[in-house]
């Protein structure tokens, strides 16, 4: 299977795993108020690592596929968001993979404080700078396929319904003790599901531009 031709299959997973990743930080991060895993947070940046690659792929992917239907705003909103997650997940979590286990998540933290405020702090920047495009990303982006209606209604809507989540999340966070996910858990998890499908040219499943050439292409051929 080629999944570069199904880029919809990569955003989803890609998404969804770093929604579980960056959920899973509440219990593993050594910042986390609620840290009981430290123990497992370099592998839970790792594959986090993983799956923004697979993101990235995916947005990428659908913006080669699906460039005539999406349009050049529709393709930049694309890119945005592969950008966006490139700078801002990234990082960071490479920093965490090398965090070693021989310290407490108490000692982790002091030595990533002093390592952001020395000779990382521009992993910060580009962490703030890269969630900024990606959420004009997701915003750009639910506009194209709702005015395209290249899919049905619900899906881009969904997409930004992780705006208000990551806000309720982080005020969540703030205010209170629960065990609260961090907002870009809420930003991936709607993305993988609002993106989970094939774009199409309308919400009757009609094939898209892209799809009918192709479809051409091959009955034309001997």
């Amino acid at each position: 299977m080629n999944l570069l031709a199904q880029p919809h299959r990569l955003v989803a997973a890609g998404a969804l795993g770093i929604a579980l990743t960056t959920g899973a930080e509440v219990l593993t991060a050594p910042y986390s108020a609620h840290v009981v895993l430290y123990e497992l947070n370099p592998a839970v940046h790792a594959i986090k690592v993983v799956t923004a690659l697979v993101f990235v792929a995916g947005m990428l992917a659908m913006a080669a596929r699906y460039r005539t239907t999406l349009g050049r705003v529709g393709v930049g909103a694309a890119v945005a968001l592969a950008a966006g997650t490139t700078m801002a997940a990234i990082p960071y979590s490479v920093v965490e993979t090398t965090l070693t286990l021989n310290l407490d998540h108490a000692q982790a933290e002091i030595r990533l404080d002093a390592a952001y405020e020395a000779q990382l702090a521009w992993v910060g920047h580009l962490a703030m700078a890269g969630m900024l495009l990606l959420l004009l990303g997701l915003i750009t982006l639910a506009a194209v396929v709702l005015r395209r209606r290249l899919y049905p209604w619900w899906r881009p809507l969904l997409s930004l319904a992780a705006l208000p989540l990551g806000v309720l999340a982080a005020v969540l966070d703030e205010t209170t003790d629960l065990p609260v996910p961090h907002p870009p858990t809420w930003i991936f998890l709607c993305l993988g599901i609002a993106y989970a499908a094939p774009l199409v040219a309308s919400t009757n499943g009609r094939p898209t531009r892209w799809d009918q050439a192709t479809q051409r292409s091959a009955a034309t051929t001997p």
